[in-house]
């Protein structure tokens, strides 16, 4: 997996702007790929990053944690960042409170 996901962040540099509509075509079928094989969501994760030119991305589910039926799938964040997180700042997270209050968020949506 990891030579799969170095060798697409070397594909992405390699084709010019990271940004542009060939890119942008790339980070989709990886997402679709993604969707039909869960085990390659760290390596879209890990596109999607580098696409931004982070060396950091994370893919979850905010309020459903994984021993309940939710996901994640972290690129480039430590386990025991994972573990601070889940533990102690995932109550305080402006931007699901934030969807949550305006209503943009209900069971069912995607």
């Amino acid at each position: 997996m990891l030579d799969r996901t170095a060798s697409a962040i070397k594909k992405m540099k390699s084709n010019g702007d990271p940004r542009g509509a060939a890119a942008l075509s790339g980070l989709v079928h990886q997402i679709y790929e993604a969707s039909v094989h869960p085990e390659r969501w760290n390596d879209a994760v890990a596109a999607i990053a580098a696409s931004f030119g982070s060396t950091k991305g994370l893919l979850f589910t905010p309020y459903m944690a994984p021993q309940h039926g939710g996901l994640i799938f972290p690129y480039g964040i430590s386990e025991a960042t994972l573990q601070l997180w889940g533990s102690s700042y995932i109550d305080h997270d402006i931007w699901a409170k934030t969807v949550q209050m305006r209503q943009l968020w209900s069971d069912g949506a995607v």
